[in-house]
């Protein structure tokens, strides 16, 4: 709860904490009653990342939009405004409507705002750290395994827009043509039935 206390304190009132890394269905039934644009703050490491995807696809699921803060400096939140504080005398940059940042006698933000205001969509973020990791000039080894990690993320959307714009801009980016990934997708899909039925049947 330390990185919501510390928000809270440097005037960003609008901050939770998920008490622990999982972010619940419960979690997101109750939030969705006050927005329906999530911005995510998770540990900027492996374990981070993971619950951050989980995350995504919990909010996607009822219908809402995440974005990923992405902090300066520091692993998480309250290292960040500790070591960079919550505001500065940067006029110039503003928080998005319904994210507080601003605290008595104090109209701008610092460090930590204007990472919240420059959060970019989920799946944006997440494309580049794939590419980060796995893209070389090797081509098409490295594009497989790009599309395959992207594909178990794409084949649990329920939404066929979100999907669809999705699989458009991991093409673009791949230079691969739509109907690949569809593929790919598809057949994720068949292999995880395929894996849960084999289980049914070994614990009966």
């Amino acid at each position: 709860y330390m990185d919501a206390i510390a928000c809270h304190q440097a005037g960003f009132i609008n901050a939770v904490a998920t008490s622990g890394t999982a972010l619940t269905v419960q979690q997101v039934q109750l939030l969705r009653r006050y927005t329906d644009t999530f911005y995510f703050c998770f540990d900027n490491d492996n374990a981070g990342w993971e619950a951050g995807k989980r995350g995504f696809l919990e909010v996607l699921a009822q219908e809402g939009f995440v974005r990923m803060v992405q902090i300066p400096s520091g692993k998480d939140p309250a290292e960040c405004l500790q070591s960079h504080g919550g505001f500065s005398d940067d006029v110039s940059v503003k928080v998005p409507d319904g994210v507080s940042g601003k605290s008595s006698g104090e109209n701008s933000v610092g460090s930590f705002g204007r990472a919240i205001s420059g959060a970019r969509p989920f799946l944006d973020v997440y494309f580049d750290r794939l590419f980060e990791q796995h893209f070389s000039s090797d081509g098409s080894e490295s594009a497989v395994h790009i599309m395959k990690e992207a594909a178990a993320i794409f084949q649990q959307i329920r939404s066929p827009v979100v999907l669809d714009l999705a699989v458009r801009d991991l093409a673009k980016r791949l230079d691969v043509r739509e109907d690949s990934i569809y593929q790919e997708i598809s057949r994720d899909k068949t292999k995880s039935f395929v894996e849960r039925i084999g289980k049914s049947a070994k614990s009966e």
